[in-house]
């Protein structure tokens, strides 16, 4: 298959990291923040404040005001409101975007022109000079970019990439890609608990296929951990919980059998069937509305064997090991789910 492609600057034409960094990473006084309300962005924003970081944060609805957070009203085709999001902001992590949408274009529109335009806000708003302080620009994208034909979603994930890249040429930025993302708060994997302590384990096209997986609270240390590291400037990186080759979905059934205190018996849902379900899911949307979230974009996705994290490991970078391997996130994204009485 495909490897990720390098995105490191041609020779010569990388950002010097004393024209526009703070004295330290410790002198970062604000956080600009996109897609604080979601399942991975409410995390960030959670690191954010416990290590006592300002943050302003992007929300198309009214947020309870909180020590710590100014809220900026608006969404990512707000110019206005990007360029007052991003005002003297020392970091922009841009966590917002669809999973779902109802079209190539829907999922073009906020994951590919809405980075753009976030990355044009910054420019638009940024000083000049050889002291001036431009925001190092993080952008959460997926594993799933380094397959742009595989679906809608990755396509646009791989646009956006790209813009970042060709708007902040000459300004930090960082680009993360997370693998499958897990744990408390995460609605789909909650599904999949559910299905698994009443026995049953669905593998998507095959039990061969192998992925890697990151706990949401080591995903949100890691993005706080990178800000204002110059060894991740100008990079795009692969993030896994460390799990070397990744998991099967036989390893994550023993888990849960463990977990749960049951037999659990795997079943293979065919790859013919994925593709129908995902065909149905989209002339039922168009008909009703809605977004699907299993379309055959989606259906290429979970049968596609490796999405296994490569390349450069951030923990060789910086200061950041994860936390929670599979068993320990498991148990603490369970444990979470019956506090909530979800299970």
């Amino acid at each position: 298959m495909p490897r990720p492609a390098r995105s490191s600057f041609p020779a010569g034409s990388s950002p010097s990291p004393n024209k526009f960094m703070p004295e330290t990473a410790a002198a970062v006084k604000t956080v600009a923040l996109t897609g604080a309300t979601g399942f991975i962005g409410a995390r960030i924003l959670q690191k954010l404040l416990e290590r006592g970081t300002p943050v302003r944060a992007l929300t198309r609805c009214p947020q309870p005001q909180a020590t710590g957070i100014d809220w900026i009203s608006g969404d990512l085709n707000d110019a206005g409101a990007l360029k007052e999001l991003v005002k003297g902001a020392d970091a922009v992590i841009h966590c917002a975007g669809l999973v779902k949408a109802r079209s190539a274009e829907e999922f073009d529109r906020v994951n590919h022109q809405g980075s753009r335009s976030l990355c044009q806000a910054v420019r638009a708003v940024a000083g000049s000079g050889e002291k001036s302080v431009h925001p190092h620009f993080i952008l959460i994208s997926s594993l799933a970019a380094r397959l742009p034909e595989i679906s809608a979603y990755a396509a646009s994930k791989h646009a956006s990439e790209k813009a970042v890249r060709e708007s902040l040429e000459d300004r930090p930025w960082t680009v993360l890609r997370p693998p499958g993302v897990y744990g408390p708060g995460d609605v789909e994997i909650l599904k999949l608990l559910r299905v698994m302590r009443r026995g049953v384990a669905l593998a998507p096209g095959s039990q061969d296929s192998r992925f890697s997986l990151l706990h949401v609270g080591d995903l949100a240390e890691a993005v706080c951990a990178a800000l204002w590291q110059p060894r991740v400037f100008s990079k795009m990186i692969e993030l896994d919980d460390g799990k070397s080759g990744g998991y099967s979905m036989d390893e994550v059934r023993l888990l849960a059998e463990s977990i749960f205190g049951r037999r659990i018996r795997t079943i293979t849902v065919p790859e013919g069937l994925l593709h129908f379900a995902g065909a149905a899911n989209e002339i039922a949307a168009r008909l009703v509305g809605g977004a699907p979230m299993l379309t055959r974009g989606k259906a290429r996705e979970l049968v596609h064997a490796d999405w296994v994290s490569t390349g450069e490991k951030l923990a060789t970078l910086i200061n950041w090991k994860p936390q929670f391997d599979l068993e320990a996130g498991l148990g603490d994204t369970v444990a979470w789910c019956r506090e909530k009485k979800l299970l």
